[in-house]
């Protein structure tokens, strides 16, 4: 049997976590028995936690009880707009005797967070030092990462590698990220969009990426950034909604067009600004049309295959007739 309450207390009171668990073994007599209270809160960009645990273990003598209590505490530290740390500290105490007291410093050097990094170092009982780096670099592909520790009378160090593959009718694509519930995002043509649910992540050249982490049986909002991509693609939407199952890849499909987006300097034969009202069209009357009294600066979008944009300047002079240029 289990039990928990999280709860958020009102602005500046932090909040409070209280769990417990009875368990009773087929093998084993007696029962065996935990509660855990924990409490949350911060002061300016100071963050700290204190926790208290209980466990009764059934042995010989009847129970056996054990009791860790621990504190915590963590502190922003600013290195640059790109480069985040996390000064951090956790000492810990067991049956009101000291166990061990960690220190420590993790952040990331980018502002997508692709090159992450962690130093620690730890003191416990009689006297034990620990010290350990590690580090991990996010590729579009894969993630990679390694680690070292030292002790008394040990050394230990490790490399990986870490992601997802998957197979579809369009190809194969790879992420760094892995999850159980995920999307397959196709935008045609949009290489470079970010996806802002995974920070990091972007589409790749085929036009396709993997968002992890969504939420089985609940409405996920799908977001893709345009931001990356090339500025000659124009989406038809940037948000989409699924409701996933457990352990299922979706897909989800942002239309994209791609145009060329020309900025023109343009001016009537006497090289004056076009008048009021004056409009842009393309020769097919296909273009946008934006123009603003007295500027000469106008936007136009045309097919991506047409190399030069003939532009028809279309200016209506005091509601009296038109003029029709063009150049």
């Amino acid at each position: 049997m289990t039990f928990t309450v999280n709860q958020n207390l009102p602005d500046g009171w932090g909040g409070f976590y209280l769990s417990g668990r009875i368990s009773d073994y087929w093998n084993r007599s007696g029962t065996e028995k935990q509660y855990q209270v924990s409490y949350n809160n911060s002061f300016g960009r100071l963050s700290w936690s204190a926790s208290a645990q209980r466990v009764y273990t059934p042995d010989s003598s009847g129970h056996r009880r054990d009791d860790r209590i621990s504190l915590n505490f963590s502190y922003p530290l600013w290195f640059g707009d790109n480069r985040t740390a996390n000064l951090t500290s956790n000492t810990s105490f067991n049956n009101s005797r000291f166990a061990s007291s960690q220190i420590g410093i993790n952040g990331s050097l980018d502002s997508e967070n692709n090159l992450n990094y962690g130093v620690s170092t730890t003191t416990a009982t009689g006297g034990q030092h620990d010290v350990a780096l590690n580090g991990s670099y996010r590729t579009p592909w894969t993630t990679l990462n390694g680690s070292y520790s030292q002790g008394e009378g040990y050394r230990q160090s490790g490399i990986g590698a870490s992601g997802t593959m998957i197979a579809h009718s369009g190809g194969v694509v790879l992420s760094p990220e892995s999850g159980s519930t995920m999307a397959l995002i196709e935008a045609k043509d949009a290489a470079g969009a970010m996806l802002p649910g995974s920070p990091g992540t972007r589409v790749d050249s085929n036009g396709y990426a993997i968002l992890p982490y969504l939420r089985p049986y609940r409405i996920n909002a799908v977001e893709i950034d345009p931001k990356g991509s090339h500025d000659d693609v124009a989406f038809d939407r940037t948000v989409a909604q699924v409701v996933p199952w457990e352990g299922s890849v979706v897909k989800v499909a942002f239309g994209t067009k791609v145009q060329n987006n020309l900025t023109l300097q343009a001016r009537q034969a006497n090289h004056e600004p076009l008048p009021f009202a004056a409009s842009i069209f393309s020769p097919r009357r296909q273009g946008d049309r934006r123009c603003r009294p007295g500027q000469h600066d106008v936007y136009q979008r045309c097919e991506r295959q047409t190399r030069d944009c003939e532009v028809e300047r279309r200016a209506v002079f005091g509601g009296s007739g038109t003029a029709n240029n063009k150049g």
